[in-house]
């Protein structure tokens, strides 16, 4: 999808596949900066060589604001998102939260939830929400992809539902081993790339 700025008003214009409204209706920032994305998450948004929030603001010129924090859950997510809204005034804000919770055995519906209350803060605020699911886990993570399925299926329904937009990067990973490390968790640089081109994308 692109966003695109007219007279003061946001036209969305079909174009790249995820995004959930491509009929032409504008959509009204409200005093939010489209050219801010602001990027909350765990240790995925935060780390990297460089990080993928860097990548998207160089393949689209936004200002991205990196608020990852590493070996966060969803949880901590509801405590920050009202101060990263407030501060920034972003026109998107991308919610990449919930591997922890998953690796933790928090049920789907609990940790989709906490993300369905950032989902609305966001809109409430007249920001846009994306919505980020799980790449694929691999190695001594592997126990735990069948629960991250899981997850990311309710996550695509609940950003279905509440008509944000959804990054789907277990999707866009695919069966690829090559981008995810070592650790069998997190993205390889390639892997970020992915990450990157996936949300610029959305918020282009």
């Amino acid at each position: 999808m692109r966003w695109m700025v007219s007279t003061g008003v946001l036209f969305l214009v079909a174009g790249v596949s995820g995004c959930n409204s491509d009929d032409g209706q504008s959509y009204d920032f409200g005093s939010n900066d489209p050219n801010i994305v602001s990027c909350i998450g765990d240790s995925m948004t935060e780390m990297g060589d460089p990080p993928w929030p860097t990548l998207v603001a160089e393949r689209t010129g936004k200002n991205v604001l990196n608020r990852g924090y590493g070996g966060s859950r969803s949880a901590y997510g509801l405590t920050i998102v009202d101060a990263v809204l407030a501060e920034s005034h972003p026109g998107f804000l991308v919610i990449q939260f919930g591997i922890n919770d998953s690796d933790d055995g928090r049920p789907a519906d609990e940790i989709a939830g906490n993300l369905r209350i950032m989902v609305q803060t966001a809109k409430a605020n007249q920001s846009v929400p994306v919505v980020c699911t799980f790449p694929p886990l691999y190695g001594r993570h592997i126990i735990y992809a069948g629960h991250a399925r899981e997850v990311n299926e309710v996550i695509r329904q609940m950003v279905k539902e509440e008509g944000a937009e959804l990054a789907d990067l277990e999707k866009a990973f695919g069966s690829n081993e090559s981008l995810i490390g070592e650790d069998g968790l997190h993205p390889t640089q390639a892997g970020n790339e992915i990450i990157a081109s996936v949300i610029s994308g959305i918020v282009n």
